[in-house]
């Protein structure tokens, strides 16, 4: 009996021993691959004008009669769009490249100088940018950060109140930069949810007017701070 008991406890011990050895660590999620996806959110827009050339004149947009200067404004609303996007993975390092695309509704106008004054108007309708993207997967929850280039479609301007006149219009594409972080949370091996920060920076970009007093340019730059979630199919 003795002898059976020591060959039943020998045999369980064996028994849980190869059933830890053949576990072994959990397996890494596997985010290699392509995946597309939407995502929803909220922005901010801070936007400059200054007036450029020349350095004073007749009814500035920013300070009125004899104005000069620079003025900003603020402008919130909400974003949505789409993305697509391939990862690799080595170990726990992700790494790989996406596109993305937001429409926008950050827009205001604000009224500037009380007499003879101006108005300035900010607004970006869409944001777009080609990132690369890198971080460390953990479990199923993958942390990273995002960067590269961007465009914006900007339709600021600055003008005499009343819209008697403008001292510089801009309706074009505007080249600049982004760069953020997330964390992105498989669901299934084929969804998951992810939250995102960016910060685009859309530089520097100049519009001028003609009066007979001579020839107005305007600065404008335009920087704007996203928050959004959105949810990927992975392939």
């Amino acid at each position: 009996m003795t002898k059976f008991r020591t060959g039943l406890l020998s045999t369980s011990a064996l028994i849980g021993l190869t059933g830890v050895a053949t576990a072994g660590p959990p397996p890494l999620p596997m985010w290699t691959g392509a995946y597309v996806g939407a995502q929803v959110g909220v922005g901010r827009l801070n936007a400059t004008a200054t007036q450029v050339t020349p350095s004073y004149g007749y009814y500035g947009p920013c300070t009125g009669y004899y104005g000069s200067g620079s003025c900003s404004l603020e402008a919130g609303g909400a974003v949505g769009g789409v993305n697509a996007g391939y990862d690799w993975q080595n170990n726990y390092f992700v790494y790989g490249v996406m596109a993305d695309w937001d429409a926008t509704d950050l827009k205001r106008t604000e009224n500037l100088a009380p007499y003879y004054g101006g108005s300035f108007t900010g607004q970006v309708d869409w944001l777009a940018s080609i990132r690369g993207r890198m971080g460390i997967g953990l479990d199923d929850t993958l942390i990273y950060i995002t960067g590269g280039p961007a465009l914006g479609m900007v339709k600021s301007s600055t003008a005499l109140v009343g819209g008697l006149g403008s001292y510089g219009s801009l309706n074009s594409a505007e080249f600049g930069w982004v760069a953020g972080f997330g964390l992105e949370r498989k669901l299934s091996q084929q969804w998951s949810l992810k939250g995102e920060f960016l910060y685009y920076d859309l530089g520097r970009s100049h519009a001028s007017a003609s009066y007979p007093t001579g020839t107005y340019t305007t600065e404008f730059t335009h920087e704007i701070m996203l928050g959004q979630v959105g949810l990927e199919f992975h392939f």
